[in-house]
């Protein structure tokens, strides 16, 4: 009896080929769905297979791992109650151990591993996927950072989300100034039509596939994923991407273009004359950061804007760390390029400890494979992890969403006005004052003439002559005394810039408004700060105990009516002295301020005023940030008159003034923001300065 009910009989051998058959096929059913889903993407699919497609993805992403484990126990117990053909015997007595289950069988029955032991589980991998030349396990080669610091990029965020698009874990991060969200978009973000993806393996593979599929639910867009295996910057003899990008671009063109190389670029670079430069040196970064900087010249030239998607932390140890230096790298690459923004990715599908995984753990139990077994490139899951990361990042500069019926026309000048904060409710005015001006602040008589006055004002605390000019109304009959608007240059100017570069228009605003305005030198890159790095450069103290003393004396100045603005660095200037000294002015204003210096770091000779950016010196900057100095000084603010433009293509400090509004705006500050057509350039701010004379005349005319 024993022996008959232990014998396989052909009944039993097909049911439990079958219900092997079943399990593999399920077990791999990720990849068959990801291997028509690529095809599907690359050529075209009808909507009604995309569909199948689909909804084929969401079963098995449903499924779950756990659920798997769980059917296939079942099904052995069953296959092992099966009877022989043609017996009476009760299923319990014809049972057959689990030693005479194929062994292959028994084995996909084990619970997948723990994300600490990533050996074994789930075999999503996806298929072809190639190891970069070069990199292996502990071989760290010469230059390699040595510590954990320097590994990590902390700039990004490192969410992790669970089974498909849903969180489950949030790993802790550096402090980093606050970004606007998805949800409260700013305004005249970039609305592309067209997307091209572009760059090695990780674009062929995992990201790049997932960022496509994202992307062209989006139907407006036109989706575009170009790119070349084993490739990258470091090998131009094997693949040089200078000539392969340009073809790209004037193929596809573009209005957004998605990046991301280095995979296979950690390894020596030897260049033209056949010198060898070691990975990670100083020699090796200015080339490779010299390559990133030129591809990007090859978009800016078309007009296109690029996200630099830096690389996930990796397995292997020594290429993991010279990994981490090519994203430094890079990114300081693309805060060079006024085209460019880094997505730092590092820690993106990272454990809680911010270490390498293979796997994680969703809240449900299950375990999602989220990379491949080289430890380097990314499944499927893994890539739509990144996607959702990517898409998070992107969202202050690009409008990704579908375009509403209604949606409004672009207009020539895009405003966004909270509400501009007007005097205190039927605030009197003095009658003299009241007398000379209209409500909106011009002259009811305007000046006679100007006088341009260049002034001499010899600073001890910058050791030195320095100078400016004093735009002075003569109004006969009219006040007595006038506001006063400090105007201050941006970076590589000087004090003689306005009077030089606006061809008189200050002179005939002045003459319209009735208001002295001063321009001071603040040295091309002083930043209107005290540096406590560099002695000469202690303009604050100069420009508040020096210089307003000294225009108060020699000009008919009422100390009670000034007002402050400037553009670019001046921008920058105009507001933290405005917050740093509460109720020195009566309004503010900017015109493509740098509103949050942090994001500047090693710019501009910033490092050289505030010092390094590091944790000895973080608050020194912050104190030093509009940005920062608006949280400390929210309720002073409320009362403060407060306009801030930018022109929308600001390669840049258009993040800086969205990022600034925003938060203005969840603080419930009133203010008005207005971005409008142009750029960084001299062109746009001629166009704004009128604007900002007539903001501040409003409030310099009235007397509390």
């Amino acid at each position: 009896m024993s022996s008959r009910n232990t014998r396989r009989t052909p009944f039993k051998l097909i049911t439990l080929y079958f219900l092997v058959l079943c399990l593999v096929s399920v077990h791999e059913m990720g990849r068959i769905v990801d291997w028509i889903d690529r095809l599907c993407l690359d050529n075209d699919c009808p909507p009604s297979i995309a569909d199948t497609v689909h909804a084929a993805r969401t079963m098995t992403d449903d499924w779950g791992v756990v659920r798997l484990v769980k059917a296939e126990k079942q099904l052995l117990a069953f296959a092992a109650e099966l009877p022989e053909v043609g017996s009476n015997d009760s299923p319990a007595m014809a049972g057959a151990s689990n030693s005479q289950v194929p062994q292959a069988l028994a084995a996909a029955s084990d619970s997948p591993p723990e994300s600490s032991s990533p050996d074994g589980g789930s075999t999503e991998s996806s298929p072809g996927i190639e190891t970069p030349p070069g990199p292996k396990s502990g071989d760290d080669g010469p230059g390699v950072l040595n510590s954990t610091k320097s590994m990590a990029p902390v700039s990004g965020a490192a969410g992790m989300v669970g089974q498909l698009d849903h969180a489950v874990a949030s790993t802790p991060q550096t402090p980093a100034p606050p970004e606007p969200s998805p949800e409260m978009p700013a305004p005249k973000r970039l609305r592309p039509k067209t997307v091209l993806i572009a760059g090695d393996s990780m674009i062929m593979e995992g990201f790049g596939v997932a960022l496509q599929r994202e992307l062209q639910k989006r139907k407006h867009l036109k989706v575009f994923r170009e790119g070349k295996y084993s490739s990258g910057l470091s090998r131009p003899d094997y693949f040089n991407w200078m000539p392969y990008l340009k073809e790209l671009l004037a193929k596809h063109k573009p209005e957004l273009l998605v990046v991301s190389l280095g995979a296979n670029d950690a390894q020596d670079i030897v260049d033209e004359k056949g010198k060898r430069h070691f990975v990670s040196t100083d020699s090796w970064n200015e080339i490779y950061g010299n390559r990133v900087l030129e591809l990007m010249k090859l978009a800016q030239d078309k007009g296109v804007f690029v996200f630099w998607v830096g690389l996930p932390i990796m397995g292997p140890d020594g290429y993991c760390k010279r990994i981490a230096n090519l994203n430094q790298v890079a990114e300081a690459a693309c805060q060079k390029a006024p085209n460019c923004e880094f997505v730092d990715a590092w820690l993106t599908l990272a454990d809680k400890d911010n270490k390498y995984t293979t796997f994680i753990k969703t809240a449900s139990g299950q375990h999602i494979r989220i990379r491949a077994k080289d430890q380097i490139h990314l499944t499927e899951a893994g890539g739509r992890i990144m996607v959702k990361h990517f898409l998070e990042e992107a969202a202050p500069l690009v409008d990704l969403s579908e375009p509403k019926e209604d949606e409004a026309k672009d207009s020539a000048s895009s405003e966004t006005t909270s509400g501009e904060t007007a005097p205190d409710k039927q605030t009197a005015l003095d009658e003299s004052v009241k007398a000379a001006y209209t409500a909106d602040g011009e002259l009811r008589t305007p000046a006679e003439s100007v006088s341009v006055r260049l002034m001499e004002l010899d600073s001890k605390a910058r050791g030195k002559k320095t100078y400016y000019y004093a735009f002075v109304p003569d109004t006969p009959g009219g006040p007595q005394t006038y506001g006063v608007l400090y105007l201050l240059h941006g970076a590589w100017d000087s004090y003689k810039t306005y009077y030089e570069r606006t061809g008189g228009s200050i002179q005939y605003l002045v003459k319209k408004y009735g208001l002295i305005v001063i321009t001071p030198d603040g040295d091309p890159f002083g930043w209107y700060a005290d540096s406590p790095f560099d002695p000469p450069n202690q303009i604050e103290t100069y420009f508040i105990k020096e210089l307003m003393g000294h225009v108060e004396a020699n000009f008919p100045v009422d100390p009670q009516r000034r007002a402050i603005s400037g553009l670019s660095m001046g921008g920058h200037g105009a507001f933290v002295l405005a917050l740093r000294h509460p109720g020195m002015f009566r309004s503010v204003s900017s015109m493509s301020g740098v509103l949050d210096i942090t994001r500047h770091h090693g710019q501009w000779e910033l490092n050289r005023v505030f010092g390094p950016f590091n944790t000895e010196n973080l608050e020194i900057w912050r104190r030093h940030s509009a940005f920062f100095l608006a949280l400390d000084q929210r309720d002073y603010l409320k009362q403060l008159p407060t306009l801030v433009t930018v022109a929308e293509s600001d390669p840049w400090v258009l993040l800086d003034n969205r990022v600034f509004h925003k938060k203005l705006d969840e603080l419930a500050i009133q203010h008005t923001y207005e971005e409008n057509k142009g750029t960084h350039d001299w062109t746009y701010w001629a166009g704004q300065i009128p604007r900002h004379f007539a903001f501040h005349a409003r409030y310099l005319n009235a007397t509390p």
